[in-house]
């Protein structure tokens, strides 16, 4: 890290001493909670200097902070909880690292700005092909594949696997959380292969589920690949293929790509094309730990991928609507463009492409939650809040889009979402480990980060949207919240499975790296340390001791 990166870290640390926007957030938060067990609502102490306010996270209170009386009402806006993943946890052999950040939402309605579009980006010059092809071995076996001398994989042939199917054994008499798949082997016979695990881990709900291993393409449904164990996963699955093999390829390359997508490992194939910005994720980790080689509207590109706060969890993805040309999904925001390189448009139109898809996903993950409240008889408050906040997702779709556009020089929207395989959780402690993940903590990471962005921004058009989205998402975090002591209120158990799921998501979250891109402050785009930095403000000054707030004992060291 350089040393203006290094100031301006330090500055993001100390931003809740001195920021009573930030400081009004951890207020709103605990505030609408009411008094806990703890009794860390913020009051007033009558002395001290009000700047060095703020809540740690064993409940104590430092010093002032501004009184504020307990809501017990309804205030706007939750988040939602995606199904579990049942997949068993991954190991990756010869892949990238784990990317660091989660981008925040966007949200706002900005003035115009009389600027005209930015040119598109010339075309790249073409990438080289696999170099000094080296076979992949997989637990010792041949999995089809080769790596090229920059680190990339083709698929260049089918092969049998070994049927391997890893992961621990379902306990005797199936898991106390949530409402097991199956109980023993037996229980999995709808594929061949097929074992009852434990599923979960990461801040998924842990549970029994089926999981089924591959032996041959045959194994797997239209649209996917058998990958052998040991080069993405333990077990041998089942992945999304655009391409089987080199000779599928115009290009003479079935490119087999594998990284930490941000809500866990990915594997999928596809075509290389001559119009392709990278070949694997090591290309992209150069730039950034937050940013992965995935599809784009002209082949393989390096993009930042969207935080996994809000994403649609479906068959263990994050499920997102391909990108495609369209104006009605954007707004006329046109931030200054002129004074912007190529490559720095590039990276905000990147960066807000994956925002926007991930917004628009989010639509649906909050439907799937309005659902959920339903289910075990939420109050109506809480089903009324989520509706506008699905709304409010709506928007920031849109406001996402209109900048990636206005970045790009093209009009960019969402195409169809499958929904076809969406289910509901299965229990109410599945539903709480999601919005404990996904919407207590994601949610407020991404209210801080956009204040954060809003006042980086030099770019007026940025700013404003910022600021917009930062109130909104402030209050979106004041639901999940809310949402989370409504589950806890009628069911003392369940403190135990939150306490758990937001443990492994914060460890997980601040064991990431803090390597990555310096970022581009005037248009909002915050380099990876700062973020980082962020983050870290963030959960020990609101996100632990609104835990406290609720009965969890976090021990983090």
């Amino acid at each position: 890290m350089n040393r203006s990166a290094r100031r301006r870290s330090r500055r993001y640390r100390s931003i809740f001493r001195h920021n009573p926007n930030f400081r009004l957030l951890q207020a709103t938060i605990i505030a609408a909670l009411g008094s806990g067990p703890m009794g860390c609502t913020p009051t007033s102490d009558g002395g001290g200097d009000d700047d060095d306010a703020m809540i740690v996270a064993d409940g104590s209170q430092v010093s002032d902070m501004m009184p504020v009386e307990p809501d017990n009402g309804p205030a706007p806006d939750p988040d939602g909880a995606p199904p579990v993943q049942d997949a068993a946890p991954p190991t990756v052999d010869a892949v990238s690292p784990p990317r660091d950040a989660s981008p925040p939402p966007v949200d706002a309605a900005p003035p115009a700005v009389d600027a005209a579009p930015p040119p598109v980006d010339a075309a790249p010059p073409p990438m080289e092909n696999c170099r000094d092809p080296r076979p992949v071995l997989g637990q010792g076996q041949p999995t089809g594949l080769v790596q090229c001398a920059d680190q990339s994989m083709n698929r260049v042939e089918p092969v049998q696997c070994q049927p391997l199917n890893m992961g621990n054994a379902c306990p005797p008499g199936g898991n106390e959380h949530g409402e097991d798949q199956c109980l023993v082997d037996a229980d999995c016979d709808a594929r061949p292969n097929g074992r009852c695990i434990m599923a979960g881990g990461g801040g998924q709900l842990p549970m029994c589920g089926c999981q089924y291993a591959c032996e041959t393409d045959a194994d797997c449904d239209e649209g996917r690949f058998c990958l052998c164990a040991g080069v993405a996963f333990q077990s041998s699955l089942c992945v999304r293929a655009q391409c089987l093999t080199n000779d599928d390829c115009e290009s003479g390359e079935c490119a087999v790509v594998v990284g930490e997508g941000g809500c866990g490992t990915e594997a999928w194939s596809t075509c290389r094309q001559p119009t392709d910005t990278c070949r694997s994720y090591a290309d992209c980790n150069m730039e950034g730990a937050f940013e992965g080689c995935v599809g784009g509207r002209q082949g393989l590109e390096c993009q930042a991928l969207p935080v996994c706060g809000r994403p649609l969890m479906l068959a263990g993805e994050a499920r997102m609507a391909e990108e495609i040309t369209r104006t009605d999904w954007t707004t006329d925001v046109r931030p200054q463009v002129t004074d912007l390189s190529a490559a720095d448009r590039s990276v905000l139109a990147t960066w807000w492409r994956g925002i926007a898809a991930l917004e628009h996903a989010s639509v649906a993950s909050f439907g799937r939650f309005t659902l959920e409240l339903m289910q075990y008889g939420a109050p109506a408050h809480l089903l009324a809040d989520t509706q506008v906040a699905a709304a409010d997702e709506v928007d920031h779709a849109r406001l996402a889009y209109g900048l990636a556009s206005a970045y790009a020089g093209m009009p960019l929207g969402p195409g169809p979402l499958d929904l076809s395989d969406m289910t509901l959780s299965g229990s109410p402690a599945e539903a709480v480990t999601h919005l404990v993940q996904e919407a207590c903590l994601g949610e407020t990471l991404g209210a801080a980060e956009a204040r954060a962005m809003a006042e980086d921004a030099t770019d007026p058009i940025v700013r404003e949207v910022c600021r917009k989205i930062a109130d909104e998402e402030s209050r979106h975090a004041v639901l999940a919240w809310r949402a989370l002591k409504w589950f806890l209120d009628q069911d003392a158990a369940l403190v135990g499975v939150a306490q758990v799921a937001l443990s492994e998501a914060v460890t997980t979250h601040l064991a990431t790296s803090e390597s990555g891109h310096d970022g581009i402050p005037g248009h909002g785009l915050l380099g990876a340390p700062e973020r980082r930095a962020l983050h870290q403000a963030t959960i020990e000054a609101v996100v632990l001791p609104c835990a406290v707030n609720l009965g969890m004992r976090l021990d983090l060291a």
